[in-house]
């Protein structure tokens, strides 16, 4: 069976949608949201398409971007959908962040 590419992370895998290791990660945690998000060319892309989408602005204070945001996290059910993703500076993903993180108790 030719190789493929893990649905979630991009790395090659021998069998199925997932590599051991996103298969694993689903397993132990039940939650896509384990999987870490910010690596892989798939990610690379949508970051890339959500950051000129922006114009490169910050969609909370009008700043220079760097940064993807989850409007509703993953970890709360949300995806990678474009029209779930924002281009955000550094300082607001921190400020949200915090925000969501203060919420949630953790």
């Amino acid at each position: 069976m030719p190789a493929r590419l893990c649905l979630r992370c991009g790395q090659r895998t021998q069998s199925g949608s997932l590599c051991a290791r996103c298969a694993a990660l689903e397993v132990t945690s039940g939650s896509p949201a384990a999987v870490p998000t910010g690596s892989g060319w798939r990610w690379q892309r949508l970051r890339e398409q959500v950051l000129a989408r922006d114009g490169g602005r910050c969609q909370l204070c009008g700043q220079p971007a760097q940064q993807v945001d989850h409007i509703v996290p993953r970890a709360d059910g949300g995806s990678d959908a474009l029209d779930n993703l924002r281009a955000v500076c550094g300082r607001c993903h921190r400020i949200v962040t915090r925000a969501w993180r203060r919420r949630r108790g953790s």
